[in-house]
């Protein structure tokens, strides 16, 4: 019984604070250390035939703001060479953005951040999160699209880990000739949170 009443102050804490979450989307595994794979995934770097990938989500009606994104983001190479000053400790980083929807690819910027000292590849199974303070309002029913890309150090390689749970939903990649739509193909392992 004190469980039960536990429970329900929490939810109704919850409730009044405004703390609940809906996910939007995830592709995340539930099966301890296969929660995406380790060792493969989309690798993409500066100037190269991946410079960015973005998995597409339309906001439910019940959300009207991201509560935040955690992506299985990891680095593969350090780069040898620093892109005009950056700082020192983005050879593990990556940048993230939430863009808008452009004839069903990714459109312009909304918000975004960086990923912070990513870890490397052939571990699993840390998840990169932001967004948490961003407060964007989402219009439910909109396609946005959550974008990740190349942070800052010629040279470096990183990679948005394959999910592992079968999901083939479609994504976009950007090369040097712009972006281009992915069908058919593991997509990245990515969850997508709102409030």
């Amino acid at each position: 019984m004190k469980r039960l009443v536990s429970t329900a102050v929490f939810l109704l804490a919850s409730a009044a604070f405004g703390l609940s979450q809906t996910v939007i989307y995830s592709n995340f595994g539930s099966q301890k250390g296969k929660i995406y794979d380790c060792c493969n995934g989309y690798q993409f770097r500066y100037n190269s035939s991946i410079g960015a990938i973005a998995v597409p989500f339309v906001a439910p009606d019940n959300v009207t703001k991201l509560d935040h994104v955690a992506v299985a983001v990891q680095w593969v190479k350090a780069g040898g060479n620093r892109w005009h000053g950056a700082p020192f400790d983005n050879l593990h980083d990556a940048n993230w953005s939430i863009a808008g929807d452009n004839n069903g690819l990714p459109g312009g910027n909304i918000t975004g951040g960086t990923f912070f000292k990513i870890p490397n590849v052939n571990t699993c199974c840390r998840r990169m999160t932001g967004g948490k303070k961003k407060n964007l309002q989402l219009d439910p029913g909109v396609q946005y699209w959550l974008v990740v890309s190349w942070a800052g150090t010629i040279g470096t390689v990183d990679q948005w880990a394959y999910n592992t749970t079968g999901a083939t939903d479609p994504f976009a990649i950007e090369d040097q000739n712009g972006w281009y739509l992915v069908t058919d193909m593991t997509t990245p392992a990515v969850k997508i949170v709102g409030k």
